[in-house]
C-alpha cells in the first residue's frame, strides 16, 4: 500500500488530470498549435527589443566602419620627413626656459636633501639633432644612494625634455653600505629649441 504524500501528491495527480483533459480536448495537433500559439506571443513581446539591439549593433559597426575610414586616410597622409622632424622639434621647450629648468633642478636636490655646492655648465649646438641646442650640467654630488635616485627621478619626471648623460657613482673606501654618502657625478642633458 502506497502512503500518500501530501499536498504535492495532490498537485501533481490535479497536473496530470487537467493535462490529460486538455489533450483529450485538443487533441495532438491542438497541443502543438498552442505551442506555436505561445511561440508567436513570445516573439511578438521580444521583438522590439531584439530589434533595438541590432540597431544598437548597426551602430556600433557605423562608427567602427568610420574609424578604419578616417585611420586610413591618416595613414595615406603621413607626413614626409622634413614635416616630421620640424614636429618634433615643436616637442622641446624653447632655450629662454633653461634658467627656471635649473630652479627645477635645484628645487629637486633640496626636496631630496642633496647639495650641490658647484656645478658645470655648457651650452651646445648640434645640427644633427635638427637644430636643438644642449644645455649640460655637470653636478659633483655626495650624498647617500637614496637621495642621489630621488633627486635624479624627480628631475627627470618635472623635465620630460631632459636626460641623464651621464651616472657616476663611488663609494668611500671602508664606508657601510647605505650609511656613508656616495661619491656621485651626475651629468644632465636638457634639450631646447632656438626660439
Amino acid at each position: 500500500m502506497n502512503a500518500p504524500l501530501g499536498p504535492l501528491d495532490d498537485a501533481l495527480r490535479i497536473l496530470r488530470r487537467s493535462g490529460r483533459a486538455v489533450h483529450d480536448r485538443l487533441g495532438t495537433a491542438g497541443l502543438a498549435g498552442a505551442a506555436l500559439l505561445a511561440a508567436a506571443v513570445a516573439a511578438f513581446t521580444y521583438a522590439p527589443s531584439l530589434q533595438r539591439e541590432a540597431e544598437a549593433l548597426h551602430e556600433q559597426v557605423d562608427h567602427t566602419r568610420a574609424q578604419l575610414l578616417q585611420l586610413g586616410r591618416d595613414l595615406v597622409r603621413q607626413p614626409d620627413s622634413a614635416q616630421q622632424l620640424a614636429r618634433f622639434r615643436e616637442w622641446f621647450p624653447t632655450s629662454d626656459r633653461a634658467t627656471a629648468d635649473l630652479r627645477t633642478v635645484f628645487a629637486a636636490a633640496a626636496k631630496h636633501g642633496v647639495d650641490l655646492p658647484r656645478g658645470e655648465y655648457a651650452v651646445a649646438r648640434d645640427e644633427d639633432t635638427g637644430r636643438l641646442v644642449r644645455h649640460e650640467v655637470v653636478l659633483p654630488v655626495k650624498e647617500r644612494y637614496g637621495a642621489v635616485k630621488a633627486f635624479v627621478g624627480e628631475v627627470l619626471n618635472a623635465l620630460p625634455h631632459a636626460s641623464v648623460s651621464e651616472l657616476r657613482i663611488e663609494r668611500n673606501a671602508g664606508g657601510a653600505a647605505g650609511a656613508a654618502p656616495l661619491e656621485a657625478r651626475v651629468k644632465l642633458t636638457l634639450f631646447y629649441r632656438e626660439p
